[in-house]
């Protein structure tokens, strides 16, 4: 799973840099999607950690 989500998060930033070849745009790009991949392995690893406290409290 996270191993899929990596591959086309690096094809989407290399398709952004062939596309646009401006070192800036393609950076900023970069830290968007960054901060969306780390924003989302932070709430999948938080509803695991979350779920398991359930799992045990019950």
């Amino acid at each position: 799973m996270i191993t899929t989500f990596q591959k086309q998060f690096i094809s989407v930033y290399i398709i952004h840099l062939y596309q646009h070849k401006s070192r800036f745009y393609a950076e900023a790009s970069f830290n968007v999607c960054s901060v969306l991949a780390r924003r989302l392995i932070f709430i999948r690893i938080r509803s695991i950690f979350t779920y398991g406290q359930n799992h045990v409290n019950n």
